[in-house]
């Protein structure tokens, strides 16, 4: 075969090898569905914490300083390794709530006590209170 013909083959194979391989190799596909998750420790969270649920492949997304927990978002494969550490008492699911009273225009008490019938008449004039 003459050169000019095994370059020719060689350009070819190259343009197909390219289009074939992927361009970011580096990259890796998600392992799995992730959740979000609240970890709550036996101690307050700090670096260490944080680079447990780094570690597993999660993000810490909110520190909490009041209670030892770290609001964070998991793959959910990993989550019976973190709930296995010895530092982490709890891993729960981190969902939205709302009240249940929450269409309620008069709350429950204040009809409970009839406080709406006299609220227009009684300002609290005259009236004393200890606290």
């Amino acid at each position: 075969m003459n050169t000019k013909k095994l370059r020719y083959l060689l350009v070819i194979t190259l343009l197909v090898t390219m289009l074939a391989v992927p361009s970011n190799l580096t990259q890796a596909e998600p392992a799995g569905e992730t959740v979000d998750v609240l970890v709550t420790f036996y101690q307050p969270p700090g670096p260490d914490e944080i680079e447990l649920i780094e570690s597993l492949g999660g993000t810490a997304n909110i520190v909490y300083h009041i209670v030892p927990t770290i609001a964070a978002t998991m793959p959910e494969e990993n989550l019976g390794e973190l709930a296995a550490d010895p530092g982490v008492k709890m891993v729960e699911p981190d969902v939205e709530i709302s009240a249940a009273f929450a269409g309620e225009v008069l709350p429950w008490g204040v009809d409970r006590v009839d406080a709406e019938l006299v609220h227009p008449t009684n300002k609290g004039t005259g009236i004393k209170v200890a606290i």
